[in-house]
């Protein structure tokens, strides 16, 4: 990544600390790196084709929609920006993957409640009084298949338009 993609990163973030730390990595699509900023870790994913900002909002979107269910940890992205030398980035909150192999069974009690979320939100909905102050969003209960966003598989785009069965 290079210098004026940095200093967007920084203009967005509100931040003057940029320092990259830890080994980076990626994999056949994307590559990857941990900063430290003014307001914390973060992690940005780059990746300099044509099909990348497609790739990274439907990222965005998912990731946003698991975190508002703040049923199992995930990194709580934070923006998507167009890299003017081609491309994009992708930056979500850095996350320590060190060590977790300890948790699995956790991890499986969280994927399982993630999954029943809806159900849930259904349960919820029925039961729930209102004061006629709102002081917390109340998530939706959804009753078709699909999603909001394009998201992809590598660069393939995914069909999510909403239907009312499982095709």
């Amino acid at each position: 990544m290079d210098a004026v993609m940095e200093e967007k990163i920084k203009k967005e973030l509100g931040t003057q600390k940029f320092s990259k730390f830890g080994a980076g990595g990626g994999g056949c699509i994307s590559s990857g790196n941990s900063y430290i900023t003014d307001h914390g870790k973060v992690y940005v994913k780059f990746n300099p084709k044509s099909e990348a900002r497609r790739m990274f909002d439907g990222e965005f979107a998912s990731l946003s929609a698991i975190y508002d269910t703040n049923t199992i940890k995930v990194p709580k992205p934070l923006l998507v920006l167009d890299n003017p030398n081609g491309g994009a980035v992708f930056v979500s909150e850095h996350l320590d993957m060190s060590g977790l192999s300890r948790f699995d069974g956790e991890l499986g009690e969280k994927l399982a409640r993630l999954h029943l979320h809806n159900e849930m939100v259904a349960k919820q909905q029925g039961t729930k009084e209102t004061s006629g102050h709102i002081t917390e969003m109340i998530p939706a209960y959804v009753n078709r298949f699909g999603f909001h966003a394009t998201t992809c598989c590598g660069y393939t785009p995914q069909d999510n338009t909403w239907t009312d069965d499982w095709p």
